[in-house]
């Protein structure tokens, strides 16, 4: 069962991050996200590459330490 809650979980983190990714791509989507704290990258000519990243990362990341390996809460 522990695999399959990580299937779904990678899942729902790629859509999650390809529909950031669509969002990003358009001028007023970038100007959106800048105002939750994602800074979207531009071309060389200031257009919205499609891309973007949390402003600080370690509010966006957690690592949970476990001593079992099996532990997948």
């Amino acid at each position: 069962m522990g695999n399959h809650h990580f299937s779904i979980s990678c899942l729902f983190v790629s859509t999650c991050f390809f529909v950031l990714g669509l969002v990003s791509s358009t001028p007023q989507g970038a100007e959106i996200l800048d105002d939750y704290q994602w800074e979207a990258t531009l071309s060389p000519l200031g257009l919205p590459t499609g891309l973007c990243i949390p402003v600080d990362m370690m509010k966006f990341i957690s690592v949970r330490v476990s001593n079992s390996v099996f532990d997948w809460r």
